[in-house]
């Protein structure tokens, strides 16, 4: 008998890749220009999706798909909450089709001679504009309560801006909000 979750963008600490989910929070601090784009994300705390993880292997139904998400939030509000709890300016820019495109393009062919991964890709440029919104109601049933997506990123970045995925030259521009250097005081 199998349960199966499915986590949304799944942010937090402790994540040394870091995942596509963290990458998106690190990119735009990295980003000069504070750049979003158009369309909205689902976006949920690490420890929410563990959690998640314990409540449908406990209570779950065999066959059943149990969806792990928290607050539903459109790519700007996402990226304005990242720039409070920052102290920065921010989104300057959103990027439309064309644009996310020709930068995805640019990232690749640039990544190609450096080695690293791209910041953006062709792929991440097609889903500009689509809302990947979604509930959570079924895995709620089973005694699942997420976090709220500010503090879901004030805990993601408590750690990520101490990591190596931001360098010093972005962290010195950083005015870290209270809960965020809470967070880190607690080690969440």
């Amino acid at each position: 008998p199998l349960v199966a979750v499915l986590p949304t963008v799944c942010l937090g600490p402790h994540d040394h890749g870091p995942s596509e989910s963290n990458a998106i929070v690190v990119n735009y601090l990295r980003d000069p220009y504070r750049t979003t784009w158009l369309g909205g994300s689902n976006v949920v705390a690490a420890v929410d999706v563990a959690r998640g993880h314990l409540l449908a292997a406990e209570r779950g139904t065999p066959g059943e798909r149990y969806l792990l998400g928290g607050e539903n939030l459109a790519w700007a509000d996402l990226h304005r909450l990242v720039s409070e709890l920052c102290g920065i300016p921010g989104p300057l820019v959103t990027a439309n089709h064309t644009a996310s495109f020709l930068a995805g393009a640019v990232s690749e062919l640039t990544s190609l001679f450096s080695g690293r991964r791209p910041p953006t890709t062709r792929t991440q440029a097609r889903m500009v504009g689509r809302y990947y919104w979604y509930d959570h109601s079924r895995a709620h049933r089973l005694g699942y309560r997420p976090r709220a997506a500010r503090q879901t990123l004030a805990e993601a970045l408590a750690w990520l801006v101490h990591s190596e995925h931001v360098p010093a030259s972005v962290y010195q521009q950083l005015r870290l909000a209270p809960e965020v250097l809470a967070a880190r005081a607690t080690g969440r």
